[in-house]
């Protein structure tokens, strides 16, 4: 277990699960599920065999929505 408050309450909630579970993040792109999934990317080691999983997220707020997919798939790609 870390000392890191945030893993200590993922190691909780995992601590009962019986097989491996997927987390998933609602990711947008946008920087606080972009902070979000590269902590937990960095982290995944610490809860394996529990697997890492990004879900897109568009808000439809944005004008160019179809390029912060895009870049969405590419940071996905380039964390594994």
């Amino acid at each position: 277990m870390s000392g890191e408050p945030g893993l200590a309450l993922i190691h909780a909630a995992l601590a009962d699960t019986g097989a491996p579970v997927t987390l998933r993040v609602a990711y947008s792109g946008g920087r606080d599920s972009h902070v979000l999934l590269h902590w937990l990317a960095g982290k995944r080691a610490s809860f394996a065999p529990h697997r890492l999983r990004a879900i897109h997220v568009d808000h439809g707020l944005h004008a160019d929505c179809a390029r912060w997919a895009e870049h969405c798939v590419a940071v996905c790609a380039a964390l594994g």
